[in-house]
């Protein structure tokens, strides 16, 4: 078990469902940070997108995490997702291990009104520190 950094809503371990979709089923899409594609889903990104995005280095999900999506909620996309999972992740500022969790996703997603090609590069520590410094940064000077 890895140590992961703690998110202050959502905890610091995987928040287990004990379910997974079957990624073959044909109403089965699940989002790229997934970092892993069946064949069906090859073939409908090469047919909708035009490629299929590189499995992306230092994240995993955790199998046993996923949650339904709400597509109705999420922007107008391709290929909308219809499950999201806990995903392991490494953070670009801090380089420690954190999970960008499914539950936060689905609020990313389908609450803020992200595009599902948004993704998460930032441990929960980080992004308030990162927000912090825009804020900052946007302050008039006196």
């Amino acid at each position: 078990m890895s140590d992961w950094v703690p998110h202050p809503r959502y905890g610091a371990k995987p928040r287990i469902t004990g379910f997974d979709p079957d990624p073959d089923a044909p109403d089965v899409q699940l989002h790229y940070n997934v970092n892993f594609f069946t064949e069906r889903q090859k073939a409908d990104m090469l047919r909708y997108v035009g490629h299929v995005p590189e499995p992306r280095a230092n994240q995993r999900h955790i199998p046993g995490t996923a949650i339904a999506a709400d597509p109705s909620k999420q922007q107008p996309a391709t290929l909308p997702v219809t499950h999201y999972y806990d995903i392991e992740k490494r953070c670009i500022e801090c380089d420690r291990l954190f999970l960008f969790f499914a539950e936060e996703q689905k609020h990313w997603y389908e609450e803020l009104g992200f595009k599902l090609d948004s993704d998460c590069v930032r441990c929960s520590p980080c992004r308030k520190i990162d927000r912090e410094r825009k804020r900052d940064a946007q302050r008039p000077r006196t």
